[in-house]
């Protein structure tokens, strides 16, 4: 068996309706004696992993200026998985007030994400994810096949307030997810 593309096995788990894991095969070829074989192991990522292994744009010629929102759907569209995303309400353009639609007001030139060698090698989806980490000391974590960005910090005093993005354009709206996961410092000290 091989899988020599990030997406191109998928794989499916279930209980009666309801779906445990789905991702996609690791790209790797797989040796594995087929004779008297009861089990069959199987390395597999879930879709955010994959996109370890997608670059964000192909050329230079493809990049232009975009928006935040539209830099993370770009991502989240490849892995043809995730319909949206929640990004914390502690962020804002102006003082004293937080922004819901703050990912659609602030624009960076995709140039960016390619390297700076005679290449211009593009960068993977996933380094164009970790530098907006970066960039806002978030974390991105997959719950029940869902994109949080989560702030530790605005968690810890008490901020549980995120904007539902929709990767169709619908309109953004905020929701607390003080009920959706309890997320204590012990446990985030402990996973890293």
């Amino acid at each position: 068996m091989y899988s020599s593309e990030a997406q191109g096995v998928d794989v499916l788990i279930k209980d009666g309706n309801n779906v445990l894991f789905y991702g996609f095969v690791t790209p790797c070829a797989y040796n594995q004696g087929w004779e008297g074989v009861d089990e069959l192991e199987l390395e597999c990522i879930s879709p955010i992993s994959s996109l370890e292994y997608l670059n964000y744009k192909d050329t230079v010629e493809e990049a232009v200026i975009s928006s935040w929102y539209d830099i993370i759907v770009t991502c989240l569209r490849k892995t043809n998985w995730y319909k949206h995303f929640y990004f914390p309400n502690n962020y804002s353009t102006t003082e004293g007030r937080y922004e819901t639609d703050i990912l659609k007001k602030l624009y960076q030139n995709e140039l960016n994400f390619f390297d700076d060698n005679n290449e211009k090698t593009p960068w993977t989806c996933k380094n164009v994810l970790e530098e907006i980490c970066k960039f806002f000391g978030v974390s991105l974590l997959e719950y029940k096949g869902e994109i949080y960005f989560v702030d530790y910090n605005a968690l810890n005093y008490g901020n549980t307030y995120y904007t539902r993005f929709d990767i169709d354009g619908a309109e953004p709206y905020t929701v607390d997810l003080a009920q959706t996961i309890t997320i204590v410092a012990n446990s985030y000290r402990e996973n890293g």
